[in-house]
């Protein structure tokens, strides 16, 4: 995770396209997204990345 901070729905969008996941319909997006999100929670909490709010959008990006 390198570059700009990213928001959640960038880093499914991100997954999707890393692993050509291409998912029909609402509820499989929303499981891929809750996927990611435990990942990054667990990463928040190992101090690898660094959590903000910018402009209402809650972001993510590499712990320096």
């Amino acid at each position: 995770m390198q570059g700009e901070p990213l928001g959640l729905d960038a880093m499914v969008q991100r997954m999707c396209d890393a692993f050509q996941l291409t998912p029909s319909n609402p509820g499989s997006w929303l499981l891929i997204r809750t996927t990611v999100g435990a990942y990054v929670a667990e990463a928040v909490e190992q101090g690898f990345i660094c959590v903000a709010v910018d402009n209402g959008v809650l972001t993510f990006s590499a712990n320096k």
